[in-house]
């Protein structure tokens, strides 16, 4: 038994160093380096969406992103579609170029809602709250794959911590996280 624990433990940890020897910093840099957002990531993709709570997958959904460059502009209609067995929800946004060279986008939603947005570190972000909830969506390219990716929870602060007569130690209010969205999308057209 002794034996089969320190072998387990030496694959185990084995493998964990490959990994981290695996991952360069400067290939990492190098590769954000080279994205040129949002025309690599123009086209039609798709994948499962699974959607989870604190309690584990809640259901999984089949979900679209489209982003079709517009003709005679640098902004990009974009798509998302989820289709799932009880709605098929199509909602048709914009992607306007505010300043590329800043990373600084904005998301219409075509019905008085503008999303300001940023691509920054190989990541694209949009953070804001609607009906008492903030969200956080992020969308990265890995390989030949979009990880989309949404955090959500209420915006009323569940502990406040810090604050004390200890120097420098300043008031830290902390939120739930209530919901975890996460697809892994692959091109088809």
């Amino acid at each position: 038994m002794k034996l089969y624990f320190i072998i387990f433990s030496v694959c185990i940890l084995g493998s964990s160093c490959k990994t981290i020897q695996d991952f360069s910093q400067e290939a990492e840099d190098q590769r954000i380096e080279k994205l040129n957002f949002p025309v690599d990531w123009s086209g039609k993709w798709r994948g499962d969406l699974k959607v989870y709570s604190g309690l584990g997958l809640q259901y999984t959904i089949k979900m679209e992103l489209h982003l079709i460059p517009q003709e005679n502009s640098e902004n990009y209609d974009y798509t998302i579609i989820y289709d799932s067995p009880e709605r098929f929800d199509k909602r048709l946004y914009e992607l306007i170029v505010v300043d590329q060279s800043q990373g600084l986008y904005l998301l219409d939603e075509k019905n008085t809602i503008l999303i300001e947005s940023y691509f920054m570190g190989g990541k694209w972000f949009q953070r804001f709250d609607v009906v008492e909830n903030l969200l956080v969506c992020s969308i990265e390219q890995i390989g030949d794959q979009l990880v989309w990716e949404i955090t959500s929870g209420k915006t009323e602060a569940i502990s406040t911590t810090g604050d004390t007569s200890l120097e420098d130690i300043f008031e830290v209010n902390t939120y739930p996280v209530g919901v975890y969205q996460k697809a892994i999308l692959s091109k088809y057209q």
